[in-house]
């Protein structure tokens, strides 16, 4: 209550019972809808500020000055409202508080609001398609890709509760990259400019088969592979196909990202592709390594695994086994990564080494450092490529890395008549069959794991693949 309501002095001001004092005004209409210089929220049907005291006289003092700073923003603050993104979500949040308290003086709101729209755009001041762009998303009629992507990535996060599976942090990087690529093609500067309800079929089409193919990178200096293409489709179809599963957007745009043709596309097959490592090549590398080294020993220890290197890379020294009879992966490129990786023979001893030597430091390679935007290893395989070319040559360009020491050990496995089924359980790989026991067969146990690797060891060792070791 307003103890002093008859008092022309005290207008715009209202003070709760035992409570401070506050400002509280009609917004006038040429305001409603624009964000105030307060909060950066759009202006409602009323001004409302607490004034931060109890004091009648300094509750008048600033309420003069607020109501000094409407003046101003009524006569000219507003001549270069953008209608941006950001202020047309702030407008629909407002709607929404409005609506939920009073749904006719929320259709006022949004009627004057349709009234600035049409009034800047017979000014000519704001490009059409940014105004029809501001009025999906204050409405709530259209979802901007930024808002879009927040939420997905949300849902696709490791800590999500969410029924989605979550992503790893290389696949947020590679969507990101996509991203950049569509945002590039689409000739806009920001996700928020883009509408994920007004992409057609058209233009994805023409963003895959058209532009894709012409962009070139620092690591693809002739343009991307097709595989690269796919995966960036892929990535944004996996975006658009969420927000339709969970009804952000329309079942009819579930197939804006449907480009295939039934006439085959080229693959890269053509090209030089990964190979293992002979023996002669496996053993000049090892010879040229020396034990207790971050090259001889992340060389080693990938090759006695099986493993990825950027697995071996990353261990932290609470997942490996004190005796050095192996490490767990709680983590990697796939779920089936997760596992215990046992080791034997001589690969062992150089396990049991570098946690020696790497005590205290938290991981089992300190010395390889780890970027942060990708929690990966990077200067691993750029150290692996200068030393390849130095010991096997140049020609080994495109179809030798660090990583085909996992295509070796597979290679080798196979060799040895190991079961498939065990190949792919020691090397973290999916099991794309269909067989009608798997919801039964949970696999080797821990001993069973070191019996196959010592088979696996065993055979790298008759076939030369060992020497200097």
């Amino acid at each position: 209550m307003d103890p002093q309501a008859g008092d022309e002095d005290m207008n715009y001001l209202r003070q709760k019972q035992g409570g401070g004092w506050m400002f509280r005004m009609a917004t006038p209409l040429a305001l409603i809808g624009k964000p105030n210089p307060w909060d950066g929220k759009p202006f409602g049907k009323e001004i409302v500020r607490g004034l931060g005291t109890k004091r009648i006289g300094e509750a008048k003092l600033k309420r003069d000055v607020l109501l000094a700073d409407v003046r101003k923003l009524q006569l000219h603050g507003h001549d270069k409202l953008e209608f941006s993104i950001d202020q047309a979500k702030a407008m629909r949040d407002e709607l929404t508080r409005i609506r939920a308290k009073d749904k006719a003086e929320a259709a006022l709101v949004r009627s004057i609001v349709t009234e600035q729209l049409a009034m800047a755009d017979d000014s000519g001041r704001v490009d059409r398609k940014t105004l029809k762009r501001y009025a999906k998303v204050a409405f709530g009629e259209g979802l901007p890709l930024s808002e879009g992507l927040r939420m997905y990535c949300e849902a696709r996060s490791p800590d999500s509760k969410s029924a989605f599976e979550p992503l790893s942090k290389q696949t947020f990087n590679d969507l990101n990259t996509a991203i950049k690529h569509l945002c590039a093609f689409l000739q806009v500067e920001e996700t928020g400019a883009v509408m994920m309800d007004e992409l057609t079929n058209a233009q994805t089409t023409r963003f895959r088969y058209d532009y894709l193919p012409t962009v070139s990178t620092h690591r693809a200096p002739n343009g991307l592979s097709h595989k690269t293409i796919k995966k960036n489709v892929t990535l944004l179809k996996a975006v658009w196909d969420w927000a339709v599963q969970v009804g952000h957007l329309p079942k009819s745009l579930g197939n804006v990202w449907a480009s295939e043709t039934r006439i085959r596309t080229r693959s890269d097959a053509a090209k030089a592709t990964r190979q293992d490592f002979t023996a002669e090549q496996m053993s000049k590398l090892l010879g040229a390594t020396e034990r207790g080294t971050r090259e001889g020993d992340i060389i080693r220890l990938a090759l006695a695994g099986g493993c990825r290197v950027s697995e071996v890379a990353l261990l932290p020294l609470s997942a490996v086994e004190k005796d050095g009879s192996g490490f767990f992966i709680a983590e990697g490129k796939t779920r089936n990564a997760t596992r215990f990786v046992p080791l034997v023979g001589a690969a062992q001893s150089v396990l049991q080494a570098r946690l020696a030597a790497s005590a205290g430091s938290g991981r089992l390679f300190p010395e390889w450092p780890v970027r942060d935007s990708s929690g990966k290893s990077g200067a691993v395989s750029q150290w692996f490529t200068r030393f390849r070319r130095e010991q096997l040559g140049e020609e080994t360009d495109g179809t030798l890395s660090l990583h085909s020491t996992r295509h070796t050990w597979r290679t080798v496995a196979r060799r040895a008549r190991v079961p498939e089924s065990d190949i792919l359980q020691l090397g973290g790989w999916a099991d794309e069959t269909k067989r009608t026991d798997r919801t039964y067969d949970h696999g080797l146990t821990r001993e069973g794991l070191r019996q196959t690797q010592e088979l696996i060891w065993k055979a790298m060792q008759d076939g030369g693949y060992l020497g200097g070791y």
